[in-house]
Parts: C-alpha cells; structure tokens; sequence
C-alpha cells in the first residue's frame, strides 16, 4: 500500500492471512508523508503484525521499484477531502495508475483502489487500458457516509513503455500550485457491483 496512512490496509490484510492461512507474502506500506509514522507503528504494535509488514517513505508518483516487481497492489487513493480537492485528485490519479502499471508485474499484477472519485479513477484506467491495465471488476459502497467505490485493475502482458516523469506541479497530498477546489466537482456513486465497465460509467 503505497498510500497507507495509518495503515489500516495492510495491517487488515496481514490479520486476514494469518486468520485464513492464506499464502505468505511480503506486505510493504508506506506514505509520503512521515509524520504518519507514529501511527503506524501504534497499529502495527497492537495487532501484533509488526513483523510482518514493513514501513518506508513512498510517493506513488515516483516509486523506489523496479519495473514488474510487484504482485498486487492494494491502496485507499486520496477523496480529494481531507487530502488535495477535486482538481488535484484529477491530476495525481493518472500519473498514480500509470506509475502502478510500471511496478506491477505485466499479465499477473493487479491493482485494488478504494475511491470517492469514480469517474476519475475509471478514466485514469480505462485511457490507458488497451496498453497496460485491464478492469476486471468495480463494487459501489457507501463508505463512512460516502459514495464510493473499489475497483480491481488486472496489468496486461505489454511491458511498460518506460518510465514517465511527474507533471510539473503535481502533487501526492495536495492541489497543483494555483489550484482552486471546483465545488461542482463532486461525483454521485450508486451502491452496489457492476457488471461491465460500459456501464458503469454510464451508472455513475
């Protein structure tokens, strides 16, 4: 989880294999901002999983991996609430996906994102989905009070065409410099699973 926060994700999951005995896997979380640190320490501490998953600096913009090196990414993408605003959030989530899609390992890598922003997300995937990401699979929930969604992206076997610095400006917590928050940004998601990508933008 490259966007973990206090991390609530991959201590969840770690508690998830070790209830189910399901297959080992090396969990690695992380956030750009440090401060969040004492936080995940706490988490990791009491449920007992600190040995389990592992803790660095990360910007989901510019990952410290190489091409193809992850199996499956699991993350919570920013709401564009607490953290950045409508604009910023269409800004990051392309540059993220595609970033994603170089880590991920080609014709098995997936991708789980939870988001308030559906449509953007979607767009951010589906542009690039002849080439690098397939859907394969979007649940609606209301989550905390917002419409939100999870959807699944699974890599396609096309190696990456290369590494693609940041745009200027970009951000991983907040606005592109001179940004104003678009009130009329908001997005409308409808609960529940979606059969076909089509139409679930069409839902929206």
């Amino acid at each position: 989880d490259p966007m973990c926060g206090s991390a609530a994700v991959p201590v969840e999951l770690a508690m998830s294999q070790k209830q189910c005995s399901l297959p080992k896997t090396h969990n690695l979380c992380g956030d750009v901002d440090l401060s969040v640190l004492p936080m995940v320490v706490d988490n990791l501490q009491h449920s007992g999983l600190g040995p389990v998953v592992d803790f660095m600096q990360l910007n989901c913009e510019c990952l410290p991996f190489r091409e193809g090196s992850l199996d499956v990414v699991v993350t919570d993408l920013p709401f564009g609430k607490r953290i950045g605003n409508y604009l910023s959030v269409k800004t990051f989530y392309p540059v993220a996906f595609r970033e994603l899609a170089r880590v991920t390992r080609p014709g098995t890598g997936r991708a789980v994102v939870l988001t308030h922003q559906y449509r953007i997300a979607m767009k951010s995937a589906m542009d690039m989905r002849p080439e690098l990401w397939a859907v394969a699979d979007v649940v609606k929930l209301n989550h905390g009070g917002l419409r939100c969604a999870i959807i699944t992206v699974r890599r396609t076997a096309i190696p990456f065409p290369g590494h693609v610095s940041p745009p200027a400006g970009s951000s991983s917590v907040g606005p592109p410099e001179g940004a104003q928050p678009d009130p009329g940004g908001e997005e409308v998601v409808q609960e529940g699973r979606v059969d076909g990508v089509p139409d679930a933008m069409d839902a929206s």
